[in-house]
């Protein structure tokens, strides 16, 4: 086998009906390696692409999409990667999360509206007196305030957190400048 073009897929088309014979193995692996074996060869069928003159025509083999895949799941990735790169904030800046006590999730359960109000504006109150004061940074921040949802069952629990991005520094009211936090390592 040429190492040079050596691929998972390939070794496993090798050598994976003798492991399996003598290693008994959970079903969901062997389905992953089913899967990656057939990717992307006539066993998950394809398409034939090819100029409308009958010049030249080139055959697509179907994907397997399993997550496990190198074929498959480094496209997925790589979508996925654009996607959270897109969504970074060009800016240096710090991200903190602030939550309830645990004494009052009974009482935030039973008033959600009026909690998450004051939740948020306890945690804006809390950044522009902190960020105000010249110990500190001495300046207005620029914040974004969100709740962090995920997971299959964000809808059913009100959050009971809220996130906010800080950014590293302030607008100290003088045109094109950017206050910095004082202090050890800023």
């Amino acid at each position: 086998m040429d190492t040079a073009t050596t691929t998972i897929q390939k070794v496993m088309q090798l050598g994976w009906e003798a492991y399996e014979k003598v290693r008994p193995l959970p079903t969901h692996v062997r389905e992953a390696v089913k899967a990656i074996i057939a990717c992307r060869t006539k066993a998950l069928g394809g398409h034939v692409q090819g100029c409308p003159d009958g010049h030249f025509t080139r055959h697509w083999y179907n994907s397997c999409k399993h997550r496990l895949c190198p074929q498959c799941a480094y496209i997925l990735v790589e979508r996925w990667l654009r996607k959270q790169k897109a969504r970074l904030l060009g800016c240096d800046h710090y991200h903190m999360i602030f939550t309830i006590p645990h004494q009052l999730h009974g009482i935030w359960l039973h008033n959600v509206k009026p909690m998450t109000n004051l939740l948020f504006l306890t945690v804006r109150d809390t950044l522009f007196n902190f960020m105000a004061d010249e110990k500190h940074c001495g300046a207005q921040p620029g914040i974004i305030s969100h709740r962090w949802r995920s997971g299959a069952g964000w809808f059913l629990a009100p959050a009971k957190t809220r996130h906010a991005a800080a950014l590293h520094g302030g607008d100290d009211q003088i045109p094109g400048q950017i206050a910095r936090p004082s202090g050890p390592g800023n």
